[in-house]
Parts: C-alpha cells; sequence; structure tokens
C-alpha cells in the first residue's frame, strides 16, 4: 500500500523525490475540496461523504492518483441513491440539535436530566450508525443504503471499542476546528475519513469470496459399459 505521489524514476532529469507526507496531505487537502463543493446545498453532504470515503479507498488500496476525478465520478455515481438518506439525516440532525438546546434550557432537572440522557444516547447511537454505514460504503461501490444494513450491523457489534473512538476523535477534531477555522477548509472531513479507513477497514472489507469448484463436464464422465448396454 502506497500513500506516495507518483515520483519521477531516479536517473531521469529533474527527477524530484516526493516525501511521502506531502503526498498524504496533498491528497488529503484535493478529496477536502471536493467534499466542500459538492456539500454546499447541505442535502448532497451524504452522498459527497460516500464518495470522499470510496476515493479514499481507491486512493489507498488501488493507488489511485487522479483523486479529483475519481471523487467526480463516485459521487455521481451514487447520488441518486443516497441523496434521499442525506436528506432524512440533514433534517434529524437538525431537529435533534432543536431538542437538545430546548431540554438544556429547561430549569427544572427532575424534567430535563433524563430527557437529555435519552436524547444523547440517541444521538450517539445515530452518529455511530452513519460513521460505520459511510465506511462499510466505501468498500462496496454501488452498493445503496438499504444494501448495507447487515454489514453496519455486523461492524457495530465486532467492533464496538474501534466505533466509540472514532466518535470521540470526531468530536475532538470539531472542537479543534472550532478553534483553528482553516483546518476545516484543508482537512475537515478528509482526515477523519482517512481515519476511519484505517481504523475500520479490515472490519468493513468485503470478505474475500471462497474459490468454488466446478463439477466435472459431462464429457468427462464415462460410465463402464456393461453387456447388457450394447445387446
Amino acid at each position: 500500500m502506497r500513500h506516495t505521489l507518483p515520483e519521477t524514476p531516479a536517473g531521469s532529469r529533474g527527477g524530484i523525490r516526493v516525501p511521502r507526507w506531502m503526498g498524504v496531505t496533498g491528497g488529503l487537502a484535493v478529496l477536502n475540496l471536493c467534499w466542500l463543493a459538492a456539500s454546499l446545498p447541505l442535502v448532497t453532504a451524504l452522498p459527497a461523504t460516500v464518495a470522499l470515503q470510496r476515493a479514499m479507498n481507491r486512493w489507498l488500496d488501488e493507488d489511485e492518483t487522479r483523486l479529483a476525478a475519481a471523487f467526480v465520478r463516485e459521487f455521481r455515481a451514487g447520488l441518486r441513491g443516497w441523496l434521499p438518506l442525506g436528506a432524512g439525516v440533514v433534517a434529524l440532525t437538525g431537529c435533534g440539535s432543536l431538542a437538545l438546546s430546548f431540554w438544556l434550557a429547561v430549569a427544572r432537572p427532575a424534567l430535563a436530566v433524563p430527557a437529555l440522557a435519552v436524547l444523547v444516547s440517541l444521538l450517539l447511537l445515530g452518529a455511530a450508525w452513519v460513521t460505520v454505514l459511510v465506511t462499510v460504503a466505501g468498500t462496496r461501490p454501488g452498493c445503496r443504503p438499504r444494501e448495507l444494513s447487515g454489514p453496519v450491523l455486523r461492524v457495530l457489534v465486532a467492533a464496538p471499542g474501534r466505533v466509540a473512538a472514532l466518535l470521540v476523535l470526531g468530536a475532538t477534531w470539531l472542537a479543534l476546528m472550532s478553534t483553528v477555522p482553516g483546518l476545516g477548509i484543508t482537512f475537515g472531513a478528509s482526515l477523519p475519513a482517512f481515519v476511519a479507513h484505517r481504523q475500520l477497514h479490515t472490519v468493513t472489507r468485503r470478505p474475500p469470496e471462497l474459490p468454488t469448484s466446478d463439477p466435472l463436464p459431462a464429457a468427462r464422465i464415462h460410465s463402464p459399459r456393461t453387456p447388457l448396454d450394447s445387446a
């Protein structure tokens, strides 16, 4: 697995060896700019995130070098299938934020504390589901959301610690971006996608298909002839 930009062969004129960290940084910046442009209508944020994860997988696993072209190709291919769920996620996120702000303003702790506990638990569960869904979709190009419920559930059961760690890292990254806004423009979505790929790739990738032994052709199967057959 390579994480470098294409290098000029040694011995060629003007050959410049690109450090690995520069290749990774440049790739993350390119993918994040593509994601920002595709997410401007908000309802396309989820399709753009899926396209980002799939382009990330092509880059890290298949040595794809045309990252912007890979992102555009994946975004166009998955827009129709992921747009309804993207609109639903935006609506639920808005409703959850309003409900959270409402219960935080309630002055009666006997009512606010249980409601906040349930609401925060639901929000965390939804965030975990979306995180794993996007990561699983990155390893299964062409699949729609309804086809990924089983793999998502298996990942949540098999690696809850990794998913929880991703949520903590994501919250920390959001807090850091609120302090340094320039990080969001450069690596806002691409860095979490990179971390998710490294943390969940072994759990979310499609298992290899086992080779099946083909039955012997009928022409190769010869039954012994008996005297009754020739009679």
